[in-house]
């Protein structure tokens, strides 16, 4: 079952919560497949900052208290809004993605008529699929991006999805 969870503004100091998150994905399996090249505390300040700035971000936390577990994101580009969502290490599979997503659709579809989304994820990342699956995007393209680090180059596929807002949400 899913643990009961509010979405909130982020505050001054989540940033730590963020470069852990930031970390513990870089060290998952799936970190493999989009890793976050820099996770010190600089990098990360500036990518919060970019993000309250410029797109929306919320803060996932249980209802009962105002602890960070996980944030949802949106980058807006030509009236879309592009999902993303990473949570602790603990909170994944869990439902909170899932459950987070939904309500941060409605609030930014409410908030600012938000009404398409679209979300990229890497065709191997299942859990990720699942989410979209589960909210109800439509697989939209699939391609393969090349991808490198600072030691190789390497390919993913990654897919496109898409979901139009509507009250069933």
């Amino acid at each position: 079952m899913t643990a009961s969870i509010k979405l909130r503004a982020l505050q001054k100091d989540d940033h730590k919560i963020v470069q852990k998150m930031f970390a513990e994905f870089n060290a998952s399996e799936f970190g493999k497949y989009d890793p976050i090249e820099n996770t010190d505390e600089a990098h990360v300040l500036a990518f919060l900052e970019n993000m309250m700035q410029n797109h929306v971000i919320y803060a996932i936390t249980p209802s009962s208290s105002d602890e960070m577990i996980g944030y949802i994101c949106f980058h807006i580009t030509e009236g879309e809004y592009d999902i993303g969502y990473m949570t602790l290490t603990e909170y994944r599979r869990t439902g909170i993605a899932t459950a987070a997503s939904e309500m941060a659709m409605k609030k930014v579809n409410e908030e600012r008529g938000a009404t398409v989304f679209t979300a990229t994820v890497a065709a191997e990342n299942n859990p990720s699929v699942r989410v979209l699956e589960k909210l109800g995007f439509s697989f939209v393209s699939e391609k393969c991006v090349k991808k490198e680090d600072n030691v190789t180059e390497y390919f993913i596929t990654e897919r496109q999805y898409e979901k139009h807002f509507s009250c069933d949400v």
